[in-house]
């Protein structure tokens, strides 16, 4: 530097204009930074940029073994991962968070990913673990048996020797407890409506006190 140099001192305003600014593919892919969610059966699920043939890289729930590294990720649906975990949060939570933070992120589609939270929340099929719960206190708690219950809001059936009992099996189908017919595992789902008419005619209870 001369003698007759002038000294030029930097602001914080200038110092900060010299760093580099975040892009937003890299401040969206964070929120992917999760901890994965993990079921019963050593499998965890985790909202990934996965290439799945589209021009571009698609948001997606996946699917791989806990501490397997080698095994690709499974893609699969926001529905998947909520029945295998039998609850919506926080699958729905980091869903609404990821898609919020990719949405101006052309360089990854979240139109898949996006559909599958709406109909999760437009559909007509609920979660039936809080029923299951709460019928199976009223057995335990209560004194009331399955067959009450469903005697209850009317489903019922005629044993050999004529007498009514409630349909048992069929609250049991409804609750998940048991598989429906040619089905290998009982169904996590039941329709809302008839979770209301099991709460409130077979348990006297607000529908939405068993509703997760």
């Amino acid at each position: 530097m001369s003698a007759g140099a002038a000294v030029v001192l930097l602001s914080t305003d200038d110092l900060a204009s010299t760093r580099p600014a975040s892009s937003p593919t890299s401040t969206a892919s964070t929120v992917l930074e999760h901890t994965p969610l993990l079921d019963g059966e050593g499998y965890c699920f985790r909202i990934r940029e996965l290439a799945t043939g589209r021009s571009v890289p698609e948001l997606r729930w996946a699917r791989s073994r806990l501490h397997d590294e080698q095994e690709p990720p499974e893609v699969v649906t926001l529905r998947d991962v909520v029945a295998r975990l039998e609850d919506y949060e926080p699958a729905r939570a980091l869903t609404i968070e990821a898609l919020a933070a990719y949405r101006e992120d052309p360089s990854c589609s979240t139109c898949t990913l996006d559909g599958e939270l709406q109909r999760l929340e437009e559909s007509i099929l609920v979660l039936n673990r809080g029923l299951r719960e709460a019928v199976l206190a009223a057995v335990e708690h209560r004194r009331m048996t399955m067959s009450e219950i469903a005697l209850r809001y009317g489903r019922t059936r005629r044993d050999r020797s004529g007498r009514v009992n409630g349909e048992t099996s069929w609250l049991a189908r409804r609750i998940g407890q048991a598989p429906e017919s040619g089905e290998e595992y009982p169904s996590p789902w039941v329709q809302s409506d008839v979770l209301a008419l099991i709460a409130r005619e077979g348990l006297g209870v607000c529908p939405r006190e068993v509703e997760l």
